[in-house]
């Protein structure tokens, strides 16, 4: 009984903590961005004065200028060209990509491959990248842009989709087979379909890759015409002067649309990393 009773206690004691580490990790992550929101809403003043209060009078002053700016509906269109056709081509390839090393009699060893692609920081890549880039007379174009971003997000998605797919029973693919079906064919219809919880993930995280991305369009991008908004968003910053309720405002614009996204695909991307870890 007393046993039991102690158990009991660990349990409590272990939930209390739980919910501790949970409440401090949920702090840390949305108060940056409770800042920033508020933030929009000030003046440079009120910043100043008093960062975490809310705004005495409640602006929208830095949102019309922000989104009146020419550069900051560029900085958009680039990114969700960049974001369509980079999500399109990993999608497809790094599908076929998986679907092969899920597949392959050495597959772990391909599967260890895209690890390490995900393990070289692309810091470390970006002189030998631009180097080659410009030698292929690339640098400061768009499809130079989106080959690396191609080339940048193909490891993670192989990556996941090949624990997913590695658990899709391969007697789905020889029996269609045996019906007339060809390995394509079984691919597209059979695979493809139902890797879509990994596929909804892998989605979501080079979204935000690309989303986020500051270096490559600065470096490789190279000019206003193929800047993305992260890069717009920090030239509200001036020479000698910086509004920061207007810079909170274009980042607010900047990363409202991840947040619509992963709220709208949250359930498939949690269930596509569990079964993706689980099976890797």
């Amino acid at each position: 009984m007393e046993k039991h009773k102690k158990n009991i206690v660990i349990s409590k004691i272990g939930n209390i903590v739980r919910y501790v580490i949970l409440s401090i990790m949920f702090v840390t992550s949305v108060a940056p961005i409770l800042w920033v929101a508020l933030s929009a809403f000030k003046t440079n003043e009120e910043i100043y004065l008093n960062s975490l209060a809310l705004p005495t009078t409640w602006r929208v002053e830095n949102f019309i200028k922000v989104f009146n700016s020419d550069n900051l509906l560029m900085g958009y269109a680039n990114t969700i060209i960049n974001a369509i056709v980079v999500l399109f081509f990993t999608l497809i390839l790094g599908s076929m990509a998986a679907y092969i090393s899920s597949r392959a009699a050495k597959r772990e060893v391909m599967h260890t491959y895209f690890a390490i692609g995900i393990m070289i920081p692309l810091q470390a890549i970006l002189v030998p990248t631009f180097l080659i880039l410009k030698q292929l007379g690339m640098i400061y174009t768009h499809i130079g842009l989106l080959l690396v971003y191609i080339a940048s997000t193909m490891p993670i998605t192989v990556f996941v989709l090949h624990g997913f797919m590695k658990g899709i029973p391969k007697e789905m693919e020889e029996a269609a087979i045996i019906d007339g079906a060809s390995r394509a064919r079984c691919f597209f219809q059979i695979i493809f379909p139902m890797s879509k919880p990994g596929l909804a993930t892998v989605l979501t995280l080079n979204m935000i890759t690309i989303w986020n991305d500051y270096l490559f369009s600065l470096i490789i991008g190279g000019k206003q015409e193929l800047y993305n908004i992260t890069v717009v968003a920090y030239q509200f910053k001036g020479e000698f002067y910086t509004d920061y309720g207007l810079i909170c405002a274009a980042l607010l614009f900047s990363i409202l649309p991840l947040i619509v996204l992963y709220i709208a695909l949250q359930e498939n991307v949690i269930k596509g990393m569990a079964e993706g870890a689980i099976k890797a």
